[in-house]
């Protein structure tokens, strides 16, 4: 058994040496002429280890593989949060352009129907009391009380987006 020096990465792969550092009996044999097949046994010793701080080849060039492939992650991200604020910034400019643009009941203490929202369960969708008070009762001229309703502000836009001249390209029902 030939001892041989080994290399101990901080990723704990190791690389044991192709020369011997001390041969054995048999390799001497073999050098002299005296065996026909040389020694094939690699043994290591302790005083022969080196322990490196660095990882080996491979997992360096594979944790700059990943980290190539996270960079290019983030970037992209950055890419589609910019592209989904200027696609949000074009929606509310549209909204503002409709005069639906983004009216907040101003909220008093005590107030609740003001952060009432609207919640959709699994029977059917129950109304906010903020979008009941857009209902109010008028007097019509045959004397019986009415409702008029306010326009919904999603259908107002929809209707505006169907007017324009490039409708017939977006996805958008008549509905």
């Amino acid at each position: 058994m030939c001892t041989h020096s080994k290399i101990i990465y901080g990723c704990n792969h190791s690389h044991t040496s192709a020369y011997p550092v001390k041969p054995c009996r048999r390799q001497h044999e073999f050098e002299k002429g005296q065996r026909t097949l040389p020694c094939d046994e690699v043994w290591t010793h302790g005083r022969n280890n080196w322990r490196v701080a660095r990882q080996c080849d491979y997992c360096e060039e594979k944790k700059t593989r990943l980290d190539r492939r996270f960079d290019y992650a983030k970037i992209r991200l950055a890419e589609l949060r910019a592209q989904l604020e200027r696609a949000y910034t074009g929606c509310t400019k549209h909204m503002e352009d409709a005069g639906l643009g983004e009216k907040r009941p101003s909220s008093t203490a005590g107030s609740e129907s003001s952060t009432t929202t609207t919640s959709t369960t699994g029977t059917g969708t129950r109304r906010s009391p903020a979008r009941d008070q857009r209902r109010k009762p008028v007097a019509s001229s045959i004397g019986t009380i009415e409702e008029e309703t306010a326009a919904d502000p999603v259908q107002e836009f929809l209707k505006k987006k169907m007017q324009e001249s490039d409708a017939h390209l977006m996805m958008l029902s008549s509905n």
